[in-house]
């Protein structure tokens, strides 16, 4: 490490943060979740998210399901 060119710095950084994201995402059991979209649907998500004060999608997307689940009488998520 003490020879590695700024380049080879960059790749190791990189190799560490992706490390410790898949560690983390192990703990979580994250899963990954394919499903396709129209750009409607896509829009329709974006522009809901930013309209409830949501950064990620993905947390705007949960708190619908758990607002669903809610109405329903069903349990909530875990938080």
């Amino acid at each position: 490490m003490d020879n590695e060119t700024p380049e080879e710095r960059k790749r190791r950084k990189a190799r560490e943060r992706k490390k410790k994201q898949r560690e983390r995402d192990e703990a979580l059991g994250v899963k990954q979740y394919p499903y396709s979209l129209a750009a409607t649907e896509k829009d329709a998500i974006e522009r809901g998210a930013t309209a409830a004060g949501f950064e990620d999608e993905t947390e705007y997307l949960l708190d619908l399901v758990d607002s669903d689940l809610s109405r329903r009488g069903l349990k909530r998520l875990k938080q």
